[in-house]
Order: structure tokens, then C-alpha cells, then sequence
């Protein structure tokens, strides 16, 4: 479950699976084949506790490859991408 997603605005009522569905319809191709492929090919087999935890993986391990990707091309790596660091604290 995304930490604060739901509690933040309960007035909109949105279910877990909403929730899961509009995120992901959100993501470019690539960024869903890869979520996909984590899944071994869909994310509807899985529940939503599940789709979570596996979206925070992937979104940890592709920071992690960039972090990579700019130490070898020699930049600086100190920094750190705000967006994907919000992106895994807020989710379970």
C-alpha cells in the first residue's frame, strides 16, 4: 500500500486497486514493460501489497542504475534524483 495516498485525501474514496491502475497507466512504455516484466508478465496476478513493493524495487534499482551510469561516465554521484527518492519513501 502507498504510505499517505489514501489518508492524505479520503474524501476522494479511492480503492488500492485504483490507485494501482492509475499510477501505472501513468508510466511510459518502457517504464511499464519493466514493471511487467518484474511481475512475470502482468501486474494484474498480483495483489496490491505485492504491486507496491515491486514498484519500489523497481524504481529503486533504476535509481541505483543511474547512479552507476553517471559515475562511470565520471559526474558527480553525490546528488540524488528528489522525485525517485519521494517516489520510494511513499511507498510501502
Amino acid at each position: 500500500m502507498a504510505k499517505g495516498l489514501t489518508t492524505k485525501c479520503p474524501n476522494h474514496q479511492y480503492i488500492e486497486e485504483q490507485l494501482v491502475e492509475y499510477f501505472c497507466s501513468g508510466l511510459l512504455d518502457d517504464e511499464a514493460d519493466h514493471i511487467d516484466a518484474a511481475s512475470n508478465g502482468s501486474i494484474t496476478k498480483l495483489d496490491v501489497e505485492t504491486v507496491w513493493e515491486l514498484i519500489k524495487e523497481v524504481a529503486l534499482k533504476r535509481e541505483n542504475r543511474r547512479r552507476r551510469t553517471r559515475a562511470v561516465k565520471g559526474i558527480a554521484t553525490n546528488e540524488s534524483d528528489p522525485m525517485m527518492e519521494k517516489l520510494a519513501s511513499d511507498i510501502v
